[in-house]
């Protein structure tokens, strides 16, 4: 059903040209082709090797007591038998299949009321996910994102000002093991000027300097979110970063946001978009720009 979604279909398509190659070009869900072919023998075995407690994590969030609950979930699990888990073979995503080239620009046809357009930058610099590290690269990203394009930026209300963006306009920021990005979607009604603009800001972003306001609005933008989220425990629970950035939480996000600093920022964005590579993906409902 979400095949039928134009908002997916714009993130799925500029996710495939950024990644022609690799596993992130294809729906994780399958095709309706591959999806008929599954039988109840293979998702028997997907269960048994996958849906183990030996590959899984407990999260709890709220007011309980820590040792309480491993005492339940110990005692819980002393009172049940389990297979043997099934060694994994998984696919070997070598870093060439991850940075190989990128489909320049794409076009579908789709019954939309408007154009939609995605703007996507891959990073092909070297980000460390296994430690903190990367999850201060991650964040910097993040902020640097808001200072240029976010709601408050002179590139934005620039945009916005000009008719070539609406509210609909957003960023995603993507660090994994293997491959990180910046998406940038929106609805539009001049799709060529919304790219070039894009473009054009992107490059005068390396060189131009940010003001100390800028940064510190910024900033307290994005530690603010952060500190909100604390009031969900929902939102503490899908924070955390499991086997990525040293099992980091929430509260190292918060830590880390509040230690960034102005050359910190500058040096990540910098060094993210030196060796990048754009793609432009959009979504026409006329099928002009076929």
């Amino acid at each position: 059903m979400y095949a039928d979604d134009p908002s997916w279909q714009l993130y799925a398509g500029i996710l495939a040209n950024l990644y022609p190659k690799h596993p992130l070009a294809k729906d994780i869900a399958g095709t309706l082709a591959s999806i008929q072919q599954i039988t109840a023998t293979d998702l028997l075995e997907c269960y048994q090797a996958f849906y183990h407690p030996s590959r899984m994590t407990l999260m709890v969030a709220g007011a309980v007591n820590p040792n309480e609950v491993l005492d339940w979930v110990v005692a819980n699990q002393a009172r049940k038998t389990f297979p043997r888990a099934e060694k994994i073979f998984r696919a070997n995503l070598t870093a060439q299949r991850i940075q190989g080239p990128t489909i320049e620009n794409r076009v579908i046809v789709l019954p939309t009321q408007r154009v939609k357009a995605a703007f996507g930058i891959k990073g092909t610099d070297k980000v460390d996910t296994i430690s903190q590290t990367g999850l201060k690269y991650s964040l910097a990203l993040e902020l640097a994102s808001s200072i240029y394009f976010g709601e408050l930026s002179d590139n934005y209300q620039w945009l916005y000002q000009r008719g070539l963006i609406d509210d609909s306009f957003s960023f995603e920021i993507q660090v994994d093991r293997g491959f990180h990005y910046l998406i940038m979607t929106g609805e539009t009604e001049s799709v060529a000027e919304y790219f070039a603009n894009l473009e054009q800001m992107l490059s005068q972003t390396t060189s131009s300097l940010i003001s100390a306001n800028q940064f510190e609005m910024a900033k307290r933008d994005l530690l603010g979110g952060e500190i909100a989220a604390l009031d969900s425990l929902s939102s503490i629970l899908n924070q955390d970063q499991g086997l990525l950035f040293g099992q980091a939480t929430i509260f190292d996000q918060i830590k880390i946001i509040k230690e960034l600093d102005l050359i910190t920022v500058t040096h990540v964005w910098q060094r993210f978009l030196q060796t990048a590579s754009f793609s432009k993906f959009e979504i026409d409902p006329r099928g002009e720009n076929q």
